[in-house]
């Protein structure tokens, strides 16, 4: 069965760019707090486990503002 977790994360001032962007660089730590979120439970529930992150591949498929 596939999970899924939803969290908001609110952006800061230094996430964006001077032209409004969120930066580039911001979509990974994004995404590290959206794995946190997900294996938190999985941790609880199996009391740990390893795992190693090998690669991370984005397609930015269209600009975010802060608005």
């Amino acid at each position: 069965m596939a999970r899924t977790a939803t969290i908001r994360m609110p952006l800061r001032w230094r996430d964006i760019d001077e032209l409004g962007h969120v930066n580039q660089s911001v979509y990974h730590e994004l995404l590290e707090d959206g794995r946190g979120a997900l294996f938190e439970p999985l941790i609880e529930e199996l009391g740990g486990f390893d795992f190693v992150l090998a690669r991370v591949e984005l397609d930015y498929r269209r600009e975010v503002r802060h608005a």
